[in-house]
């Protein structure tokens, strides 16, 4: 009973105030976007068979990879300059690199695409191929919208965006499902999803940044800006790649060894997990970057925000994890379908992986803000080794489930340890204001 009042004592400050109102903001939209998921799920795979969803993940988990290096990383930077104009040429910098980044996807699609969807054995794949570069294209530009609105603090604008994405994507899934239009109706949602996001975005704060644009973008500034800034590319989007593809590699190695069938029950347990990661701890991400940006422009430290919102969200999710790991099969076999049952076999052990990633964003926020780039990407090199480690070994000598524990035993080791890493180092720095001048002021 001392324990929990001690920490009801120690995160209560922390939800007061303006932190728990965008917060707030920003979850209600993520509510109705994993509502929406949710309630889609049970229908979705009913109507879809395992392959359809098989072909689906791949397809996602390219455009995963590739977006995060859509802008570069380079919209990271816009909430951290004190001038509203360098930020807002930054965003104009972001969208220059979005267009190339889409470009070169078109190339390489054009020339591999075809030949990579034989190689890894899922040749049903080709024919949607060149869809990637139009949503690749569109989610960079909605990150782009996002990390302006963030700096503005138009979070209720975020939050609108989040839940008109997945109520497109899932009304032409389930339409498209119902039609039998197979692997197409669930690749066309998703696109449709993002660029409606897009969309809502750039409507709602187009005739804003062009009439901060009006008195002329200093285009040779936009060089100067892309040097000043460039630990973003130059680090965190190697590092943001490694994570992307580390966090995708099941899906591309699940349905090299065992087929798409093992990737789509593995896709679906992610996509289910992974809900209340994306509810609550991107909402807290997004929050925590705005606040603990501001907190260093300022001088002050945000350490001790860090170590509240860091318990707080194990709190959260502790229990949750122990019932999907030991209730998993039957849970899924219930929601989804009797045919769903080893999906659960799979969640049992992504839960504890997923567990840590949950718990983790304070400390991957506190590491870009303190300039930590360098250490992200060296982690991130690591922790891929270490997960194509565990799930080749996995897919020669173990069936899919024993492939999927290995990934997960090894997901959460690494988080763990980034955690305690970051907030010792952290802990260390000099004062914040201090390493923010060195960096980011030329």
């Amino acid at each position: 009973m001392n324990l929990l009042m001690s920490v009801k004592v120690r995160t209560s400050g922390l939800w007061r105030g303006d932190f728990l109102k965008n917060v707030s903001l920003v979850m209600s939209g993520a509510v109705v976007s994993q509502l929406a998921t949710l309630v889609a799920a049970p229908v979705l795979t009913r109507i879809y068979p395992a392959e359809a969803m098989g072909v689906f993940s791949i397809y996602a988990s390219v455009v995963a990879v590739l977006s995060v290096a859509a802008a570069l990383r380079y919209e990271l930077a816009i909430v951290l300059p004190r001038d509203e104009r360098e930020a807002d040429e930054l965003f104009i910098l972001s969208c220059l690199a979005v267009l190339a980044v889409t470009a070169l996807t078109c190339a390489a699609v054009g020339l591999a695409g075809r030949a990579a969807a034989e190689r890894f054995g899922v040749p049903a794949l080709a024919p949607w191929l060149a869809w990637i570069p139009a949503t690749v294209l569109a989610v960079g530009l909605y990150q782009n919208l996002n990390y302006w609105c963030t700096r503005q603090s138009r979070f209720r604008q975020v939050s609108v965006s989040q839940a008109l994405r997945s109520g497109i994507a899932a009304a032409i899934q389930l339409a498209a499902g119902a039609a039998g239009l197979g692997a197409a109706g669930l690749i066309g949602g998703h696109l449709a999803g993002q660029s409606g996001a897009a969309a809502a975005l750039g409507m709602q704060n187009g005739k804003r940044i062009a009439a901060r644009l009006r008195p002329g973008i200093r285009w040779r500034n936009l060089g100067a800006l892309a040097r000043r800034y460039a630990e973003f590319p130059a680090y965190s989007m190697p590092q943001s790649l490694l994570n992307a593809l580390s966090q995708n590699l099941p899906v591309f190695l699940l349905a090299f060894f065992y087929g798409a069938k093992a990737a789509g029950y593995y896709a679906i347990s992610y996509r289910i997990l992974q809900m209340p990661v994306t509810l609550v701890s991107q909402s807290v991400r997004q929050v925590f970057l705005q606040q603990a940006s501001e907190a260093c422009r300022n001088g002050r430290r945000p350490l001790r925000m860090f170590a509240k919102l860091t318990l707080t969200l194990a709190l959260i999710a502790a229990l949750p994890t122990v019932a999907v790991f030991a209730f998993g099969p039957p849970l899924f076999a219930a929601v989804l379908g009797p045919q769903w049952g080893e999906a659960g076999q799979y969640a049992r052990w992504m839960a504890l992986w997923l567990f840590f990633a949950f718990v983790n964003p304070p400390a991957t926020v506190l590491s870009t803000v303190y300039g930590m780039q360098r250490m992200l990407l060296v982690y991130e090199m690591l922790l891929l080794a270490f997960r194509f480690g565990a799930l080749y070994a996995g897919g020669r000598l173990l069936p899919p489930v024993g492939c999927v524990m290995l990934y997960s035993v090894v997901g959460a080791a690494f988080n763990l340890f980034l955690i305690l890493h970051v907030r010792q180092a952290a802990g260390k720095r000099a004062a914040p204001q201090a390493a923010f001048e060195r960096a980011f002021t030329p």
